[in-house]
């Protein structure tokens, strides 16, 4: 009867053996070993990857001023009932004298017209929303030191009102090295309401607005208006 029960053990056992592989690596002559599982998804279980960027140099800041206001002289007719149209137009350069030509747009707001005769039209005014892009902005690069990127008016100007920043022109970025002196010119057109002509054409009298400029370098800007 013993004798029975050790056959089974024996049997037992070596069915178990059986049952769990045994993995051998290679390493010291008759050792063997269970390797352990591994998360990693590569055999270094390290990743590597690169990224590009730019470090660019400039010279001098971009300046910019206003070369003219044209506003055209308007004829009064007394009390009217229909709206009235004032045309004119903003003309400004820039000067990039960083010399890298990295690009930039350049955009133009206003705060609208209030009158400037004291005790005679006091209030009365013309609103930044009633003034609006009416035909494509013309851009041209008027001198340049070295190579110099072009300029761009932006149509996507047209029809959009000076009571917030409106993109009118752009210098895409180029491979060159210059220093350039650049025009914009920016026709606009001021649209009176019937109530705002009435006052505007009862009596003479002058005007004062405020325009508002601004050129942007960033590169998320500059690409959004350079496809």
């Amino acid at each position: 009867m013993r004798r029975l029960v050790l056959r089974a053990l024996i049997l037992a056992a070596a069915l178990t053996a059986l049952a769990v592989p045994v993995f051998r690596v290679t390493g010291t002559s008759g050792s063997s070993v269970i390797p352990t599982a591994s998360a990693c998804s590569v055999p270094t279980c390290v990743f590597t990857t690169t990224v590009t960027g730019a470090l660019n140099t400039f010279f001098s800041p971009i300046t910019i001023t206003v070369s003219s206001v044209t506003i055209s002289e308007i004829q009064l007719h007394g009390e009217v009932a229909t709206t009235t149209t004032v045309p004119g137009s903003l003309t400004l350069a820039v000067n990039d004298l960083r010399g890298n030509n990295e690009g930039f747009v350049v955009s133009v707001s206003s705060s609208g017209f209030s009158c400037t005769v004291p005790n005679f039209c006091t209030g009365t005014a013309i609103a930044a929303s009633d003034l609006s892009v009416t035909s494509p902005p013309t851009a041209t690069l008027t001198s340049c030191i070295g190579m110099c990127a072009p300029i761009k008016g932006l149509p996507g100007a047209v029809g959009k009102t000076l009571d917030m920043p409106v993109a009118v022109a752009a210098q895409c970025p180029a491979e060159l090295i210059g220093l350039g002196l650049y025009s914009v010119s920016v026709p606009w057109t001021a649209t009176l309401s019937a109530t705002e002509a009435e006052a505007f054409n009862f009596f003479p009298a002058s005007y004062s607005g405020t325009f508002f400029l601004s050129v942007d370098e960033s590169a998320a800007t500059v690409a959004a208006n350079c496809p």
